[in-house]
């Protein structure tokens, strides 16, 4: 059956993804979300969990902090990670959907488990719903919502589906703005070992403040000089304002994507943190993006990895065509096959499996957690 949210749903999912994307660093992004997200869908214990689902181990943070205050809480439930429903859908599957416990067990069912007799029973819990973020294999890293009752909706299912995509963006802004205070904290890194800048912008998106670093790659990447102006240059100012704009309307959201720019020595990364009054721009030059990484990722051939290569560093048809010495037709033709292996239907899906294959990190990934509280 085909839902469809209230409008009221979407000015909530729009004020929480506004506040989702503002500057913040990880710490606080994790206690953040698992606070601020029964705004949207009610839970009464929120957790942000990692799960060794082959070393049967697990850390995690809650919200209320205490809420699931059970004596040998960890050793129980690592006990019964391997009959947990979602854990286990999700650790042999890889999908990473909104999923509640009643989509694979009825009450009685669900009542006669160990995991329900040992833990849940005794918290007061009777249903949860849980969605999962990019992670290694053999690890499930997700959010968790519990209650009592009643049972979670499929408007529920629809708003974290539609909220999912944006926690893996926001996250990476938060690891991205974590790196930079650590650069310029009691013992910065020399620009030889950091290639990373940040600009801070006005409401005009006018230039504030810029780190050290920033005329150096703005000149190499834009062929943008300075201090004549405090203005961006335009690529950067008409993404800046568009990505913006995704959070501007009523409808539903589209997410946030990062900007990435080509040069033959490597690739300007831009991601945005947006607040009231100003707006954080970070940049970070990486090593380009090879293309045997990306054929054997996703086993396309040299040219299919090359053309889509060029789609992440936002190259047209035409654009493409004339750096490979061929049609925009032929261009379109490799593309086609390329959205078929990926699985995706747009340029923009296409270009963020390829900037995955550069990650290559867990995301988000739950480092300097401690085992407080249990999933």
């Amino acid at each position: 059956m085909a839902v469809s949210l209230a409008g009221n749903d979407v000015a909530l999912l729009l004020t929480f993804l506004r506040d989702l994307y503002a500057i913040r660093d990880l710490r606080s992004f994790r206690s953040h979300v698992i606070s601020r997200i029964s705004v949207l869908v009610h839970s009464d214990v929120t957790s942000y969990n990692e799960v060794n689902w082959d070393k049967q181990q697990h850390s995690s943070v809650s919200h209320p902090s205490g809420a699931l205050d059970l004596r040998d809480r960890h050793r129980i439930f690592d006990e019964h990670i391997r009959e947990h429903p979602l854990i286990r859908h999700y650790a042999r599957t890889g999908d990473r959907q909104a999923f509640k416990i009643s989509d694979f067990l009825g009450p009685s069912e669900f009542h006669r488990s160990g995991v329900y007799a040992n833990f849940y029973r005794p918290l007061g819990i009777e249903h949860q719903m849980a969605f999962v973020f990019p992670a290694p294999k053999s690890q499930v890293i997700g959010v968790a919502l519990n209650r009592s009752s009643p049972d979670f909706t499929e408007r529920d299912r629809l708003l974290l589906n539609l909220l999912r995509p944006h926690l893996i963006q926001a996250y990476r802004n938060a690891e991205a703005a974590t790196l930079m205070l650590q650069q310029i904290g009691p013992v910065p890194s020399t620009p030889e070992e950091s290639g990373r800048a940040a600009i801070l912008l006005d409401r005009r998106k006018q230039i504030l403040l810029m780190s050290e670093r920033t005329p150096e790659l703005l000149a190499k990447y834009f062929s943008y000089g300075f201090p004549e102006r405090d203005c961006l240059p335009e690529i950067l100012d008409t993404w800046i304002r568009h990505e913006e704009g995704k959070l501007a309307g009523t409808g539903t959201p589209a997410v946030r994507n990062s900007l990435a720019v080509c040069h033959d020595e490597g690739e300007l990364v831009a991601r945005l943190l947006s607040g009231s009054e100003c707006s954080l721009l970070l940049l970070e030059e990486q090593a380009p993006i090879m293309e045997p990484s990306i054929s054997s990722r996703f086993g396309l051939t040299p040219r299919e990895a090359e053309v889509v290569r060029w789609v992440a560093c936002g190259k047209t048809n035409a654009d493409i065509a004339n750096i490979l010495a061929t049609s925009p037709r032929t261009v379109q033709k490799h593309l086609e096959r390329v959205f078929q292996k990926l699985g995706v239907e747009t340029r923009t899906a296409a270009a963020a499996c390829v900037l995955e294959v550069r990650r290559c990190i867990p995301l988000p990934s739950m480092r300097g957690l401690t085992r407080e509280d249990a999933a």
